[in-house]
């Protein structure tokens, strides 16, 4: 984080001779970039106003695993893992700064492959694997200043974000090429097994603080969902599956929900919350393209799989149309050029969004736009749909998003009569798969399509 400040200050003081505006710097990123980029901007560390807005792919302050919750633990894993003494915070610097930058970067790869096994794969969902902020005390003048003095989640609720525009976004598939149904039977027995253990694997952290939760047991408190008559639908009928479900609709199920909990579910309050002081806005990346973006930009990462699975937009699709890939001595990859007429169009969209947010800086900017919709306008709560064209909807399945505690202003304008329907018929003891349907699927994790109402018609530092 204080290299990522140091950046921005270096921006910040020599892009007006490269014909920039110093005031007009917002800063960008993807998956833990994500939470980096809302994280500099709530920091005190970075110099007042030199950053004027934010864009946040596939990521979110709200994370469940943007920040670490164990900093000592983590301390003491680096150091056993480079083979430092971890009793004593002097003999750990000084013998690390003994270790190449080759070795730290292998260690910690190390440490990521033992911390994602069994049950904790959930965060490698996430695409947080790496070893996160975490909290710091006030500064007390021994070291550097603390960049993380106040919990995210705080802020965020508190409403004492800044007053800068927030551009935030996921793919609609974002754990569609995750693990495959085979290793989820093999850690947790059965499929609704692993949707039910997301209460205590997904509902953690900061997130949590945003959701309706009981105060007493600490669960998730049952929402009235408008739309559905007498139906007393809840969370569980939601993690329920069906035991004659069919191979593909449970690998729909299954990236469905962990979408919803891991993305979603942080971009929407995310967008709902800052946008109570700045404008928000929300997009979702929904085109299919010809060449597995996510694979080339993020190889090695558990959410992105070496195999690209056609019937999905997962986690880093989106990069390749906003960045060239090309490999470590800027080479073009061979395969990953976008070649399509389709792809060039949604190209041209992805860029264009990110140009007309970089000239917003306030809701006067918004209205002079005449696009852009801010999240929780007087439109309703419209998202943007990126695909060959720019689409205006509404209803981003803020339905399924109140299950999981969400608070959402926007269920008062909407109806989850569709969702109800769906839900009604998974009943009482439905919903254990077995061995004999998951043992043989080696496919990946997918994610069915949104149902929607309405259709319509300066630069970035990117943080990685």
């Amino acid at each position: 984080m204080y290299d990522m400040t140091a950046a921005l200050r270096w921006v910040t003081e020599y892009i007006s001779f490269f014909g920039g505006d110093p005031k007009q710097v917002k800063v960008m990123g993807q998956g833990s970039g994500a939470a980096s980029a809302m994280y500099m901007s709530m920091s005190r560390l970075p110099r007042s106003g030199s950053i004027s807005g934010v864009v946040s792919m596939s990521g979110s302050a709200l994370a469940q695993y943007a920040k670490d919750e164990e900093p000592v633990q983590s301390m003491e894993e680096i150091a056993a893992i480079n083979n430092c003494p971890n009793n004593n915070e002097t003999a750990i610097v000084s013998c690390m700064r003994g270790r190449s930058a080759e070795e730290i970067v292998l260690s910690d790869s190390n440490v990521q492959t033992e911390r994602l096994q069994g049950r904790a794969m959930v965060k490698g969902l996430s695409g947080g694997v790496g070893f996160n902020p975490h909290q710091e005390g006030p500064d007390d003048q021994r070291g550097l200043p603390g960049f993380l003095t106040e919990e995210p989640g705080d802020q965020i609720k508190e409403n004492r974000t800044p007053e800068i525009p927030l551009l935030i976004g996921v793919t609609k598939e974002e754990t569609g090429n995750a693990p495959t149904l085979k290793v989820v039977e093999k850690v947790f027995g059965t499929a609704e097994k692993f949707l039910n253990s997301l209460l205590d694997t997904a509902i953690v952290g900061d997130l949590k603080k945003l959701l309706n939760v009981d105060q007493v047991s600490g669960k998730l408190l049952k929402p009235v969902l408008p739309g559905l008559g007498k139906l007393n639908l809840g969370l569980d009928d939601l993690l329920k599956i069906p035991a004659n479900l069919n191979a593909f609709d449970l690998i729909k199920k299954l990236a469905e929900t962990t979408t919803d909990v891991l993305f979603n579910l942080p971009a929407v309050l995310s967008a709902e919350n800052w946008g109570k002081k700045a404008p928000a806005f929300l997009y979702s990346f929904e085109h299919r393209g010809k060449v597995s973006n996510g694979y080339n930009f993020l190889r090695g990462l558990p959410v992105v799989t070496e195999q690209k699975n056609d019937n999905f937009t997962s986690h880093g699709d989106d990069l390749g149309y906003i960045f060239k890939c090309n490999d470590i001595f800027g080479n073009p990859i061979k395969g990953a050029e976008l070649e399509s007429e389709e792809d060039k169009k949604v190209q041209k969209n992805m860029i264009g969004l990110l140009t007309r947010f970089a000239k917003i800086s306030n809701a006067e900017d918004v209205e002079k736009d005449g696009f852009l919709p801010s999240f929780g306008s007087k439109q309703g709560v419209p998202y943007i749909k990126i695909t060959e064209k720019l689409e205006i909807l509404e209803n981003f399945r803020f339905c399924e998003l109140s299950l999981w505690g969400a608070p959402l202003e926007a269920i008062k304008s909407t109806t989850c009569e569709g969702l109800g329907n769906a839900l009604s018929t998974v009943t009482g003891t439905l919903g254990q798969v077995t061995g004999g349907l998951t043992g043989g699927l080696t496919g990946t994790l997918g994610l069915g399509g949104n149902k929607n109402k309405k259709s319509g018609n300066s630069g970035f530092l990117g943080l990685g």
